[in-house]
């Protein structure tokens, strides 16, 4: 990317960054490059190497005799040789000066709790700064963290360097100590006289020994203000500040977690047991996936929220009442699951502390069971009111049920009333959560036409996107600041090759012939926001994910394997999937990654 003139002289540094991200901090790079000013080369007078003419002198060799001086010989010979012969020539004089010293400019920065968060950008365009200056001036760059005195320095600004940087992460404030240790360390530094301490306004209180200058980046703790404070304290006295606007949340979010995009997570090895025998299914807050294991209890994946965040151990929920799960959800803080007994069903609360001892089951007393027929090896989604106490189900007969618990909670000894399951809608193809409100595609059970509902504190209803009256499917997923506010990102296919996707902004047509094979598993947004909603194709190799919007496609990822399930996250911007072999991935569409990978042990 060709940057502005304005920000040409750090382009070096900052086209190491994707363009969205190299022209956030160019913009507060150019300002704290104000408050440093230039790094002035030393030249001194000496004896040693030539720099041109200073003057003119009686003594020197006829190269460097003036003119005028030849012209007199042509003119008049006589008063050449007698100008020679009493030392009255002229010549030029040669300037002389002794070699600068090798410079050296070395970075400190403050990795402390108090810098985390937004003062590391200002860290990250200091660095750019502070080499560049000191390029400028010939010297030696090189950067450390100051509470890493042993750490190698770094002398190199290149991706791996602004990672470690990033990376650099101390429980601990500036000691004494650290600045002693470094200044001990660098003691015998020839020509180390730019030195600079980057971090908070404790730097102001602590003796470095080598009269360093200071820049204080601190948070503006404003109402409704987005801002840095830098100090710059240079080691003459001289005092300059300056407020950095931040940009926009994405932008911070990626400068600090993954500026590069080349994050992914590292795979997990896992036992056999934790290998999935049912299909996927987020639950309402994208940070869990379930699925049901081969001996039929639940397996619960933790998700991280991106692909550098670390991946936890998944769990294996085993129920002490019996019965089929047939679906599983969140409710108060714990895992909830609707199991079918016999010819009944029950809801039940897996062990929490704080609830039963053998953890909290609802029977219900209604049809619910012949909604869910044997063998069904099909695991559904269930999804809490917010605020209230009622639990939502689309049964695989597309019913939606609503069963309204007593709670997890009871006095000792007291058996819990039975819970009715009451049918609300039918024919609901696709049901999710967003924030405080369930939403779903279907026909409420009055009859009439398609609706999108959205159950919360009240009911909302608009009629359904495109002007189809019987669409064959649809599906939810994650819009964020695309999606719209009350009913979410919905795509319904109104015909064959033709969906409609609801979003923020309005209604938008995708047409899209599928190949042989292909099928619509959801609906994603590009990565931030670029080009807007497309749907999620599985291709018919059965192993690559594209996107695929009105005038554009993505490819995603393509597994090792052949893919036997996928869903599409409506909480976060997933893509979850299993193949053939038993592994579970997670994939990130916003970081273009993997955010967790569990692999079976003999894949490892």
């Amino acid at each position: 990317m060709k940057l502005p003139q304005s920000l040409a002289p750090w382009a070096q540094y900052l086209n190491l960054f994707p363009p969205e991200l190299s022209l956030a901090l160019g913009a507060m790079a150019r300002r704290i490059a104000v408050l440093v000013g230039p790094l002035r080369a030393r030249a001194m007078a000496g004896e040693i190497e030539p720099d041109g003419f200073d003057g003119l002198a009686q003594r020197g060799v006829y190269e460097r005799l003036l003119a005028t001086e030849w012209a007199l010989a042509e003119e008049a010979p006589d008063e050449f040789n007698r100008r020679a012969v009493m030392n009255e020539h002229l010549f030029f004089r040669i300037a002389r000066r002794n070699p600068a010293g090798s410079r050296v400019s070395l970075a400190l920065f403050d990795a402390g709790p108090n810098q985390a968060g937004s003062p590391r950008l200002a860290h990250l365009a200091a660095l750019v700064v502070l080499a560049r200056r000191a390029e400028a001036a010939g010297a030696h760059f090189g950067w450390g963290v100051i509470q890493l005195p042993g750490m190698t320095v770094m002398s190199e600004v290149d991706g791996a360097s602004v990672l470690r940087l990033l990376e650099s992460r101390s429980p601990s404030e500036v000691k004494a100590d650290d600045l002693n240790a470094w200044r001990n360390r660098v003691a015998d530094w020839h020509g180390l006289d730019d030195l600079w301490l980057v971090g908070g306004k404790s730097l102001v209180a602590l003796p470095a020994g080598l009269k360093p200058s200071r820049m204080e980046v601190s948070d503006v703790l404003e109402p409704d203000v987005r801002c840095l404070s830098v100090t710059v304290r240079s080691a003459s006295g001289v005092r300059k500040e300056v407020r950095l606007d931040l940009p926009e949340d994405k932008v911070c979010a990626r400068l600090l977690r993954d500026p590069f995009g080349v994050a992914t997570a590292e795979p997990k090895t896992v036992k056999a047991k934790f290998t999935p025998a049912s299909n996927l299914v987020f639950d309402s807050s994208g940070t869990k996936l379930f699925a049901l294991s081969a001996d039929g209890g639940l397996i619960a994946y933790p998700v991280p929220n991106s692909p550098r965040a670390g991946t936890g151990k998944p769990k294996l929920y085993q129920s002490g009442y019996g019965g089929r799960i047939v679906a599983a959800g969140r409710y108060a803080g714990s895992i909830v699951l609707l199991k079918t007994h016999g010819e009944g069903a029950f809801v039940e609360h897996l062990r929490r502390k704080g609830y039963l001892r053998d953890g909290a089951r609802f029977d219900i007393l209604s049809g619910i069971r012949q909604a869910f027929p044997e063998p069904n090896a099909e695991l559904r989604s269930c999804f809490r009111v917010t605020g209230s106490n009622e639990l939502l189900v689309a049964a695989p007969n597309k019913t939606l049920f609503k069963m309204k618990l007593p709670g997890p909670f009871l006095p000792p000894g007291e058996t819990p009333a039975p819970v009715t399951a009451e049918p609300v809608a039918a024919n609901v193809l696709a049901i999710t959560q967003t924030y405080s409100r369930v939403i779903y595609l279907g026909q409420e059970v009055t009859g009439g036409s398609y609706h999108v509902v959205s159950i919360g504190s009240a009911i909302e209803r608009t009629t359904m996107p495109g002007a189809g009256s019987d669409p064959p499917g649809a599906f939810f997923g994650y819009g964020g600041g695309y999606a719209h506010w009350t009913f979410g990102l919905l795509v319904v296919q109104e015909s064959e090759d033709r969906w409609i996707i609801l979003t923020a902004q309005g209604e938008v047509t995708v047409q899209v012939r599928l190949s042989a094979g292909e099928r619509v598993v959801g609906v994603g947004v590009n990565r931030d926001g670029a080009y807007g909603a497309g749907l999620v194709i599985l291709e018919g190799d059965d192993r690559t994910l594209r996107l695929q919007g009105r005038d554009w496609h993505r490819t995603l990822v393509t597994a090792p394997a052949k893919i036997e399930h996928v869903t599409a996250s409506h909480a976060a911007p997933f893509i979850a999937y299993s193949t053939v072999d038993g592994a579970v991935y997670v994939y990130s569409i916003k970081d273009s990654a993997m955010v967790c990978q569990f692999l079976p042990r003999d894949r490892a």
